[in-house]
């Protein structure tokens, strides 16, 4: 009988120096570009980030438009970067297009959008 208790131990040993070489590279990276920005990178990497201003606007102006999208304008929640001019990087978490135009872009955005369709979503509809 052949022994591989060696071949066991070299492949055991591998995967433990590329976790090692992988944690390390995560250390130095969080201390030479900082933990906050580190951690935002992986969050990026892993899922959605938050919109800019401008891309949000375009988005609720196509869900707007478009008949099958009214319930993602009233009722879908997605969170948005820089809706305050004097902090650009504050993320406003989960709001709605409806709100984004009657909570936060008041005199403008998406004022050329009626929508009025999101009286058919009551429960969707409440304000910031």
């Amino acid at each position: 009988m052949i022994n591989k208790r060696g071949a066991e131990i070299a492949i055991g040993t591998i995967i433990l120096i590329i976790i090692s070489v992988i944690v390390l590279a995560l250390v130095i990276a969080g201390f030479a570009m900082g933990w906050g920005t580190l951690t935002e990178r992986i969050k990026s990497f892993f899922g959605p980030t938050a919109q800019s201003v401008d891309l949000a606007i375009t988005s609720c102006m196509a869900k707007c438009t478009f008949t099958q999208e009214h319930y993602a304008y009233c009722c879908n929640k997605f969170d948005v970067k820089g809706l305050d001019p004097n902090k650009p990087k504050e993320v406003t978490k989960g709001i709605t297009c409806y709100q984004l135009k009657h909570d936060f872009l008041k005199d403008g955005g998406l004022k050329d959008c009626d929508d009025s369709f999101c009286n058919d979503y009551p429960s969707c509809k409440e304000t910031a």
